[in-house]
């Protein structure tokens, strides 16, 4: 990582230096606006530390120009002067993070590790990406079994074997279906998903194979159908094991002929589709009950790739939270967060029954109930004290303010939903609203500054 210091005070440049140099990053201190344009030429800085004041210039001047080279550069303003306004005017240009003089060189060296960090996970980004497409990056993994499974579905891609893909709720056959189609011949062509628990028989039947315009009532126009629309490309349906009995022989059809009819039709159309298939539910029994015809089973389970629970996998945990972190830090224009080393244990020691879906949802629920800068409180829990609870009896109509109705209900709705989408979703709010409204219901805490301890500064 590079690192640029741009302050014209000799003596805070290079003690800068002198704690950025043992974290072997790249440094390159410049003293006034005119030098930074050949510093340029040579180097890409990642990060830059500006003093607002460069003689009798305004470091501000120089953001647009340090932005042009890099989009991403993390910029941190450096003032002596208290002013909000400042801080401001640099976020508006684009700076990432404002700090006052004097500083803790503490906080310099956590900042600069901060942003290593998250530069080392963009580029973990920016490789998974390139190597499996964009979605498919939750399958990174250090689990043997894991690993070696990759390596078979990539072999797998190459044909055009149909895939059945096993493993619990949550897991990521979706993300390993999409991955299959990335890394197959088909790559450039569409992909689809149906989830097949969510539609009736006669919808699904429509969704899958088209219907003509009067076929059943609601049908007031021709709908081509996902298989149609999935032309050269591959069709992924999720949890195959509910589906109804009655298509069970339309879809064995297609995967033996690749031709079908549109409901209300009887035209013979033929597409070229792969199918990958995936469940949560042991399709032997169901073949064994009577719920799932055997000759589908058959058909469906050429080539079966079985992704273990992540409570199989702990050596993952840690770089999944950091991945999902990052991303989601993004998705909220939250500052990158890292776990602590007893974060991560805790999370080890977790049973995730609902898989990566459910570490992904602690994590977001971590972050939205937390300040910047505050530890994430991964065992929270939303629950109604005594008092939200005589919150919660009020009643429309009675002596209560806006703020004092609107605040119940958010803390009723916390308790009764699991997810932090559910919540959003039912308050009809987005999340980081709902963050800041949390936040302002919050009790003021008294911090108390130790007399024992004293942090170097720099002045």
């Amino acid at each position: 990582m590079q690192v640029f210091i741009i302050d014209d005070d000799f003596s805070i440049g290079h003690t800068l230096e002198q704690v950025l140099k043992p974290l072997r990053l790249g440094v390159t201190r410049i003293s006034s606006s005119s030098e930074l344009e050949p510093a340029l030429k040579h180097e890409t800085p990642d990060l830059v530390f500006l003093d607002y004041r460069l003689g009798e210039e305004s470091g501000l001047s120089l953001i647009p120009v340090l932005l042009k080279e890099n989009p991403s550069c993390y910029i941190v303003m450096m003032t002596a002067f208290a002013s909000f306004d400042i801080a401001i005017e640099a976020m508006k240009l684009g700076a990432k993070d404002f700090i006052k003089k004097p500083f803790s060189l503490d906080e310099i060296e956590a900042l600069a590790k901060r942003v290593s960090e998250v530069l080392r996970l963009q580029n973990k980004l920016n490789a998974l990406e390139e190597e499996y497409g964009l979605g498919q990056l939750l399958l990174d993994s250090k689990n043997p079994k894991v690993r070696q499974l990759l390596k078979l579905a990539q072999r797998v891609a190459q044909s055009q074997s149909v895939v059945l893909i096993t493993g619990e709720s949550g897991c990521g056959k979706t993300e390993l279906a999409k991955a299959i189609h990335h890394w197959s011949s088909r790559k450039d062509f569409p992909f689809a998903t149906v989830a097949c628990p969510t539609l009736s028989a006669e919808l699904l039947e429509s969704e899958l194979f088209g219907h003509v315009k009067g076929a059943f009532t609601g049908a007031v126009a021709n709908n081509q159908g996902r298989i149609a629309k999935c032309e050269g490309g591959s069709l992924f349906l999720d949890e195959i094991g509910t589906l109804p009995i009655a298509l069970q022989p339309k879809l064995l059809r297609f995967l033996q002929d690749f031709t079908y009819e549109r409901v209300g039709d009887s035209t013979t159309h033929k597409a070229d589709v792969r199918i990958i298939a995936a469940t949560n539910a042991n399709l032997s029994e169901l073949v064994r009950q009577g719920h799932f015809r055997e000759d589908l089973y058959y058909r469906v389970n050429v080539v079966e790739l079985h992704l273990p629970p992540l409570r199989e996998r702990p050596e993952d945990i840690e770089d999944l939270a950091h991945l999902i972190l990052f991303k989601l830090c993004k998705k909220h224009g939250r500052n990158p967060v890292r776990l602590t080393k007893d974060q991560i244990r805790y999370l080890t020691t977790l049973p995730w029954r609902g898989n990566i879906r459910e570490l992904h949802n602690t994590l977001e629920r971590a972050l939205i109930f937390s300040l910047d800068g505050e530890p994430l409180q991964l065992d929270y829990q939303p629950t109604l004290s005594p008092q939200q609870t005589e919150k919660a009896g009020i009643h429309i109509g009675g002596p209560h303010t806006l703020e004092e109705i609107e605040r119940a209900h958010i803390e009723a709705t916390l308790a009764r939903l699991e997810s932090i989408e559910e919540v959003s979703h039912a308050l009809g709010i987005n999340p980081s609203t709902l963050w800041r409204k949390r936040k302002s219901y919050e009790e003021p805490t008294q911090k108390v500054e130790s007399g024992s301890q004293t942090t170097e500064t720099m002045h």
